[in-house]
This record gives C-alpha cells, sequence and structure tokens, in this order.
C-alpha cells in the first residue's frame, strides 16, 4: 500500500475518457502459447499476468492477474484545462487513515 503522502485523487472534471494499448505491452502465461516470449512451463498451478499501457501523459499502467483487457472505462488522461469547472459544486469530505 503507498503512503498516503503518494496518492492524489482528481475531480472528474479535471480528467478525460483515455484509451488502453492493445495489444497488453507484457503478458505471462504458465501455458505455452505461439505469441509467448518466456513460459514458465513445468510450474506447478497455472499462473498468468498481464501490463496494460495506458495512454496518457503519466504513461500509467495496469497490471492484471489474467490476461484480459481492463475496462476501458478504467483508463484516463488530465484534461486540457479548456473545461470550465461546475459553478456549484460542493462536497464534504473526511480524510483519514483506516
Amino acid at each position: 500500500m503507498p503512503s498516503l503522502d503518494l496518492v492524489r485523487c482528481l475531480r472528474i472534471d479535471l480528467v478525460t475518457q483515455s484509451r488502453l494499448s492493445k495489444p497488453a505491452v507484457w503478458s505471462l502465461a504458465s501455458e505455452r502459447s505461439p505469441t509467448s516470449v518466456w513460459s514458465m512451463s513445468g510450474a506447478r498451478g497455472g499462473y498468468s499476468c498481464s501490463m496494460w499501457r495506458v495512454e496518457n501523459q503519466a504513461n500509467t499502467f495496469f497490471a492484471r492477474p489474467d490476461l484480459k483487457c481492463p475496462p476501458a472505462r478504467m483508463a484516463y488522461a488530465l484534461a486540457d484545462g479548456k473545461k470550465r469547472a461546475r459553478d456549484k459544486l460542493s462536497a464534504e469530505i473526511k480524510i483519514g487513515r483506516m
């Protein structure tokens, strides 16, 4: 778990929907496939994982415990700043540690 000092939450009006690069930038499967670069053949139990690049300024990525593409609705980029913030936005926030 990262330190709370390293995590930032952005308002939805400060980000825009982005895309995920396809195919995955990296994937690993314990079963040999024609496109795999490296195989864990002989490893006990099936294991697979993948990394997907988000097309944004921060070059973020998703890591998954399988070979499925993450939902596109989870990919965001910073907004260009031309959008106007909502006029009557209010929130009640309580910040703390669990």
